[in-house]
C-alpha cells in the first residue's frame, strides 16, 4: 500500500508549510477543497494555491473535491497541471456526476469517485459499469474536518468492489494512522492507496510517523 499525506488547507501559507515539512519523505500529495457548503468546512480556493504549487514541481498532486461544482473547479485544476503534475481529480458519487467525466482523454487528469461512510457499493455499481471509473476513493470518515473517528465498517467496501471484479486502483481516505493501519491490515481486501492526514499534519516530529507507518505498512 502506498500513503499519500492529505492536507486540507486554509492558506496557502498553511498548504506551503505542510508542503515543506512533508515533501522530503513523499513525492505525491492528496489536497482537500471544500466549499463550506457540501461539507461543513471550507478550505483554500485552487486558484488561491496555484503560486504555492508552482513552487513544488517536482511533486504529483490529487484534488479531492468537496464542493457542489465541481465542474468550476477543473479549468483551476487544468491550469495546475501545467506547473506541477497532476494525477487524481476526486469526486463525489453523491453529486452522481456524468458518466462521460470518467473517459479518459477527456481531461488531462484522471478522475474518480468517492464513496461516503453512508453510501453503497451496490449502488456505485447500478449507476455505473465499474470497470470505467479508474478508481474508488472510499471515506473511512464523514468527510470535512481531519481527525474525524475511522469507521470500521467502510472496509467492507473494499472487499465488495474486489469481489465485484474492480481491478482498478482503491483509494482509503479519513482517520488512518497507527491505530487504524492494523484493522486495515486485518482485512482480506486492502486498498492500494492510504491517504494519511491529520496523522502526518498535526505532529512535530514527521520523521517518527513516517517510519512507523513504514514499520506497520511491512508487518506481515
Amino acid at each position: 500500500m502506498e500513503v499519500i499525506p492529505a492536507i486540507l488547507p486554509k492558506t496557502k501559507e498553511e498548504l506551503d508549510a505542510q508542503l515543506k515539512a512533508l515533501s522530503p519523505f513523499f513525492s505525491s500529495f492528496h489536497i482537500d477543497i471544500a466549499d463550506g457548503e457540501f461539507v461543513p468546512n471550507k478550505t483554500a480556493d485552487i486558484k488561491d494555491l496555484i503560486s504555492t504549487i508552482q513552487q513544488y514541481n517536482h511533486i504529483a498532486i490529487d484534488f479531492h473535491l468537496m464542493v457542489f461544482d465541481y465542474n468550476r473547479e477543473f479549468p483551476k485544476i487544468r491550469s495546475i497541471g501545467q506547473l506541477a503534475p497532476v494525477k487524481h481529480v476526486i469526486v463525489h458519487f453523491k453529486l452522481f456526476p456524468e458518466k462521460e467525466i470518467f473517459e479518459e482523454g477527456n481531461y488531462p487528469f484522471v478522475v474518480g469517485v468517492a464513496l461516503n461512510p453512508d453510501e453503497e457499493v451496490k449502488t456505485l455499481a447500478t449507476n455505473y459499469e465499474l470497470k470505467t471509473i479508474p478508481f474508488v476513493q472510499i471515506m473511512s470518515v464523514n468527510p470535512g474536518f481531519q481527525g474525524s473517528s475511522f469507521i470500521k465498517e467502510t472496509l467492507n467496501k473494499v472487499e465488495q468492489l474486489r469481489l465485484l471484479d474492480y481491478r482498478n486502483k482503491i483509494f482509503l481516505d479519513g482517520g488512518i494512522n497507527e491505530k487504524t493501519i492494523p484493522l486495515i491490515l486485518s482485512e482480506q481486501y486492502h486498498p492500494d492507496i492510504l491517504c494519511v492526514g491529520s496523522y502526518l499534519t498535526r505532529t512535530e516530529n514527521i520523521s517518527e510517523r513516517v517510519t512507523r507507518l513504514q514499520t506497520l505498512l511491512k508487518t506481515p
